[in-house]
């Protein structure tokens, strides 16, 4: 999320990242905790909000899962 060319995207793409007001929530890498980044992201466009997010447990892979409850503005 501090990426320029992420922020560009976000920007040009006119999608909102769900994460904010959740706090950081690092996904990557499993393994690592004081490493932790938090890179997967779920975005939406101006009709969505999330109204829940948290990381899920290990689902299996070098990433947590990212959930988030959606809603309708």
């Amino acid at each position: 999320p501090w990426s320029m060319p992420f922020r560009d995207f976000l920007s040009e793409s006119k999608l909102m990242n769900t994460r904010q007001g959740f706090g950081i929530l690092p996904s990557w890498p499993c393994d690592m905790l004081a490493l932790r980044i938090p890179i997967d992201h779920i975005l939406v466009d101006e009709k969505l909000a999330a109204s829940h997010l948290e990381i899920t447990d290990d689902i299996g892979s070098d990433h947590y899962g990212v959930y988030a409850e959606l809603m309708l503005r």
